[in-house]
């Protein structure tokens, strides 16, 4: 994809999630190349770049007023912005509810917002209902639910005990 906009990944934020976007990033690349006609080969991905830093618990900032992650996730953009990344994906969902002020005190980059593109994405997919599993931050936030609510997408969330359990997690995924 020569000629496109440099992007970045913002990870840190769960041991796993900066690598797993990465891997989801680079094969969305693939089927678009190949959607194309264009020929797959490493010079045809966009140059991108995963910044994997340390970030406070985004959950225990937001319910418990622990350590906030802005300072973190702020050296992680910045870090970002001086590879020339004129977009960032924010690999927490979490971490969404800072989103406006990241974005604000970095209005030279496009922070892409993860519910709204999610939301976006299902829409068009004209997809009528999910099951959201997600952090105990992610869930007090809700803005989940009002985004695909706004695109009359039902957004179904586990109860509280199963929230807390490991089995909705495991069953979710089989």
């Amino acid at each position: 994809m020569p000629g496109t906009r440099k992007v970045g990944i913002l990870g840190g934020m769960g041991p796993a999630a900066g690598a797993d976007f990465l891997r989801l990033f680079v094969g969305a690349c693939e089927a678009r190349l190949r959607a194309s006609g264009s020929p797959v080969s490493d010079q045809a991905f966009p140059e991108h770049w995963l910044a994997q830093l340390p970030v406070p618990d985004r959950t225990l900032a937001l319910l418990e007023d622990g350590p906030s992650p802005v300072e973190g996730m702020t050296s992680g953009i910045e870090g970002l912005r001086s590879h020339g990344v004129a977009s960032i994906a924010i690999a927490c969902n979490t971490a969404h509810a800072w989103h406006a002020k990241l974005q604000r005190s970095h209005p030279d980059v496009e922070l892409l917002h993860i519910v709204e593109e999610t939301a976006k994405y299902l829409a068009a997919q004209r997809i009528e209902a999910v099951c959201l599993l997600a952090t105990q931050g992610t869930y007090s936030l809700g803005f989940y639910q009002a985004a695909l609510a706004e695109r009359g997408i039902d957004c179904h969330l586990p109860t509280e005990p199963e929230r807390e359990s490991r089995s909705c997690a495991v069953s979710a995924m089989a």
